[in-house]
């Protein structure tokens, strides 16, 4: 393989990762066991606080010297002014979620996983192999020779936040103020990239209301922007609503959770990212747009505001579900553009697929598992278990195809 990036001070950032060749899309950058593991119930102890600090302690401890040096001698953003860096700081700051991210999802911490910085719109994303034990990291675009290599820090419910929203956050949880290319935009080029953040999480609350009867009780305090994005922001968890499906009651699932997470995001204060959503930026754009995919896949701005009006009966479900699906694609190609996580990506595939196939649209859930084999390859490599179960899906839904058509 070679070597394919260095560690290296960067002005203004501290330390970072350059490419020392051309790197294609798809290829392997890291391959990483963790230096120090947390398993999930030391957050849930009786006194979660010290059993995390004493765990780490001991941990610190029995590593070589070496390996404790380098501990050391990551970024504790934690630290204030003048203040030693803490051995508990140092692992907030640089610790991931060992898989999915959850009550019971391990964390981890690694040496030279650390020294990638955060980008809105990363180079690379990451993701833990279960089977080896390793956190892999893989590039999501060509990347250039003497490019720095980043990946994302946060889940989408952060990555959907403005320019504003994001930088702030990062400047809270990691301490430093961030100049990538998506929050170093401005003018007319800053509110277009709000405006599809936001609308990402729109489409969200439109799929959920296709999908699923929803009956939510009105509050004129509530701004409309302010609402819609909320409601993605907070798991989907919507405001005086029953949640039912239109056809088997089936939960919703949440297709814009991050597989992986820096477990920073633990101490994700929600009130604090609804806070943030800069509604004054977005608001007329709102009022005046809305995407629409055009025949050849391209998203297309329309001077139309789109309202749904959710199914009343049961003659229009099918209608209701095909709009959704359609919406979802939107939302994907949203997605892809403002290169949020591929791992999230898929799973809103997974949503397609599933309800494609259970409405007996399977020319849709063929679309689907041919763009998400081709993201697994990306992210999980060719021949990955990923890539061969979205490879048997796109059989499966192709042999349902030619079955009807032979019937």
């Amino acid at each position: 393989m070679g070597e394919m990036f260095r560690s290296q001070e960067i002005p203004g950032k501290g330390y970072g990762v350059i490419a020392v060749r051309e790197i294609q899309e798809g290829e392997l950058l890291l391959s990483e066991p963790p230096l120090i593991q947390v398993p999930w119930w030391v957050r849930h102890s009786m006194y979660p606080q010290v059993e995390k600090k004493e765990f780490l302690e001991r941990a610190v401890k029995h590593l070589d010297k070496k390996k404790r040096e380098e501990f050391w001698s990551l970024h504790d953003s934690k630290v204030p002014d003048g203040a030693e860096k803490t051995i508990v700081g140092i692992w907030r700051t640089n610790n991931f979620a060992l898989g999915v991210s959850g009550p019971k999802a391990n964390n981890g911490l690694f040496l030279k996983m650390s020294r990638f910085n955060h980008s809105c719109s990363p180079s690379a994303e990451f993701h833990w192999n279960q089977r080896k034990g390793r956190q892999e990291i893989r590039s999501v675009r060509n990347i250039s020779k003497g490019e720095e290599i980043t990946i994302s820090y946060f889940t989408n419910q952060v990555a959907v936040l403005n320019q504003r929203g994001r930088k702030e956050y990062l400047q809270s949880h990691y301490g430093f103020p961030c100049d990538c290319s998506a929050c170093s935009l401005q003018g007319a080029e800053r509110e277009k990239n709000d405006w599809e953040r936001a609308e990402i999480s729109r489409l969200e609350d439109r799929i959920e209301r296709l999908f699923y009867d929803i009956e939510e009780e009105e509050d004129p305090e509530v701004d409309k922007l302010q609402s819609d994005v909320d409601s993605d922001l907070t798991n989907s968890k919507l405001i005086g609503g029953n949640l039912n499906s239109c056809k088997n009651n089936q939960p919703i699932p949440n297709c814009h959770q991050s597989d992986e997470d820096n477990s920073s995001c633990e101490d994700v204060n929600h009130n604090y990212i609804q806070n943030n959503i800069d509604s004054s930026d977005s608001k007329d754009l709102v009022d005046q747009s809305h995407t629409t995919l055009q025949d050849n896949g391209n998203l297309n701005f329309t001077n139309q505001n789109i309202k749904h009006t959710p199914c009343e009966d049961e003659d229009k479900d099918e209608q209701c579900v095909l709009e959704g699906l359609n919406l979802c694609f939107i939302r994907l190609e949203l997605m892809k553009r403002l290169g949020l996580k591929i791992v999230s990506q898929l799973q809103v595939y997974k949503l397609v697929y599933d309800t494609a196939m259970e409405w007996d649209f399977p020319e849709k859930a063929v679309t689907a598992a041919q763009s998400a084999a081709g993201l697994s390859t990306t992210l999980y490599g060719s021949g990955s278990m990923e890539w061969s179960s979205w490879k048997s899906r796109l059989q499966h839904a192709q042999k349902y195809i030619n079955i009807n058509q032979n019937s």
